[in-house]
C-alpha cells in the first residue's frame, strides 16, 4: 500500500468481503490500493498520487451497515469528497481536489440497501484510473507472505489444532465457523475475536455468535505458540484463515492455498453481525440475499453450506422444526419422520436448548459429501440446510445432487471459493 496508512479494500480468505472501512486519514499519502485476495484476483493501485487530498474516508454511520453500490455518477474531476456513509446515504464535504463523486447538494447519491460489492470495486478502480492516471500493481496478499518471517506458521497452527482434536472432536468445525463468521462481517479481519470495551461492542455478543461461536481458547493457544516462535509477526486474521484450512484438511477434506498478509481490525461491528450473518431458520431466498450481498452466488451458497458436513448444532437452532413449524402445530414436513423421532428424543419440548447433536448424522467428524446425501433423504438438521433441497423448483437442487454424487466436484467448488 505504498506510504498509505489505514485505507484499503480487499477480499481476504476468499470466503467473504474484507473491507478496510474505518475512520481513514489520508494525510499526504501517495499510494493506496484496492485489492482482492483469496479469490485469485489482485487489483492494485499502489502508485496512485492523491495530490493534496486530506482526510477523507468511509465509515459506518448511525448504526447502518450499507455498502455503496455502483450506481453513483462519476465526474471527470470533482472538487469535493466525503466523510462517510451509513443507512444508504453518502454525504459530501468540500475538501478534496482531483477525486470524487459528483452529485447535487450535500447528498451525492442514495444507495440501495444490500448492494453488490464487485460493482463498487470496479467503479472505484475505473474512477481512480481515469481521474488520477494510476497503474495496476500486484496486490499484497500472498501464500508466501510469512516464508521469511515465520516459515513454520502453518505447521504450528496445524499442530495446535491436532492436539485440541484429541479432546474436542468438533473443534475443527468450530474454527472454520469462526473464520466464516469473521469474514461475513466487514471481511476477514479477526474482528470476531475482539472483546467488549469502552469503544468496542464485541461481535461475540451478536445473536448469531452469543453462546454459540466457540474455539476462542484454541485461537489463543495458536497465537501464543506463534508469538513464541515468531513474535509480533502473524496476524489474528491470518491465524483464522490458516486454522480453517488446516481444520478441513485434518478432517479429510481438500486443503486450499491460503493467501496471507491480512491486517487485524481494531473495531468490531455487532450490528452487522446481527444483520448479515445467515441464520439457521432462514428460507432459501433469505440465504441467497445474504450471500449475494458479499458477492457470493448460489453455487457458493451450496458449497459453503457443505461445511456442515462436520460439527454440531444446539437444539435451540432447530427445535422449531420438531413441534411447531411456522406456527402450524406440526413438525416441519421436509424432515424425515424417523429422523424427526430421533431429534425429538434429543431435544424434548421445554428441554435444554444448549444440548448439541451432529450436523451430519452419517459421518459427523469427517469432511466429506455426505451432508448432501443427507439432504436428499430429508435428514438435514437445520432448516437452512434442508431448504437447499426441499424448496420446490429451487436451482440449488441440481447442485446438491451433483455434490452428493461427486465428492471431487464438491471439494473443487469449496476449495475454489477459498483458493
Amino acid at each position: 500500500m505504498g506510504c498509505c496508512r489505514g485505507f484499503g479494500f480487499r477480499e481476504g480468505g476468499g470466503l467473504a468481503v474484507d473491507l478496510g472501512l474505518g475512520s481513514v486519514g489520508m494525510g499526504c499519502c501517495r499510494g493506496f490500493g484496492f485489492r482482492e485476495g483469496g479469490g485469485g484476483v489482485d487489483l492494485g493501485l499502489g502508485s496512485v498520487g492523491m495530490g493534496c487530498c486530506r482526510g477523507f474516508g468511509f465509515r459506518e454511520g448511525g448504526g447502518g451497515v450499507d455498502l455503496v453500490a455502483g450506481v453513483v455518477v462519476v465526474a471527470g474531476v470533482a472538487v469535493s469528497c466525503w466523510v462517510g456513509f451509513g443507512r444508504g446515504w453518502v454525504v459530501r464535504v468540500g475538501c478534496c481536489r482531483g477525486f470524487g463523486f459528483h452529485g447535487d447538494g450535500q447528498i451525492l447519491a442514495h444507495m440501495p440497501r444490500f448492494p453488490l460489492l464487485p460493482p463498487l470495486l470496479l467503479l472505484l478502480v475505473a474512477l481512480v484510473l481515469s481521474n488520477l492516471g494510476g497503474s495496476l500493481s500486484h496486490g499484497q496478499l500472498s501464500p508466501t507472505f510469512y516464508d521469511e518471517t515465520c516459515p513454520n506458521v502453518s505447521s504450528i497452527v496445524r499442530g495446535i489444532i491436532d492436539e485440541a482434536l484429541q479432546t474436542d472432536a468438533r473443534i475443527g468445525a468450530s474454527l472454520i465457523r469462526l473464520h466464516f463468521h469473521d469474514c461475513f462481517v466487514n471481511g476477514c479481519d479477526a474482528s470476531i475475536l475482539l472483546n467488549d470495551s469502552a469503544t468496542i461492542e464485541s461481535e461475540k455478543e451478536a445473536p448469531p455468535n452469543n453462546n454459540s461461536a466457540r474455539g476462542f481458547g484454541v485461537v489463543d493457544d495458536i497465537k501464543a505458540a506463534l508469538e513464541s516462535a515468531c513474535p509480533g509477526t502473524v496476524s489474528c486474521a491470518d491465524i483464522l484463515a490458516i486454522a480453517a484450512n488446516e481444520s478441513v484438511s485434518l478432517a479429510g477434506g481438500r486443503p486450499w492455498t491460503v493467501l496471507l498478509g491480512r491486517r487485524d481490525s481494531t473495531t468490531a461491528n455487532r450490528t452487522a453481525a446481527s444483520v448479515f450473518l445467515p441464520a439457521p431458520t432462514e428460507t432459501l431466498d433469505e440465504l441467497k440475499a445474504k450471500f449475494n450481498v458479499v458477492g457470493l452466488n448460489t453455487t457458493d451458497l451450496v458449497s459453503l453450506s457443505g461445511a456442515h458436513t462436520f460439527g454440531r448444532a444446539q437444539c435451540r437452532t432447530f427445535i422449531h422444526r420438531l413441534y411447531d413449524f411456522d406456527n402450524s402445530s406440526n413438525p416441519d414436513p421436509s424432515l424425515n419422520t424417523t429422523y424427526l423421532e430421533t431429534l425429538q428424543g434429543i431435544c424434548p419440548q421445554g428441554g435444554d436448548g444448549s444440548v448439541v447433536t451432529n450436523l451430519d448424522l452419517t459421518t459427523p467428524n469427517i469432511f466429506d459429501n455426505y451432508y448432501y446425501s443427507n439432504l436428499q433423504v430429508e435428514e438435514g438438521l437445520l432448516q437452512s440446510d434442508q431448504e437447499l433441497f426441499s424448496t420446490t423448483g429451487a436451482d440449488t437442487i441440481d447442485i446438491v445432487n451433483n455434490f452428493s454424487a461427486d465428492q471431487t466436484a464438491f471439494f473443487a467448488s469449496f476449495v475454489g471459493i477459498n483458493d
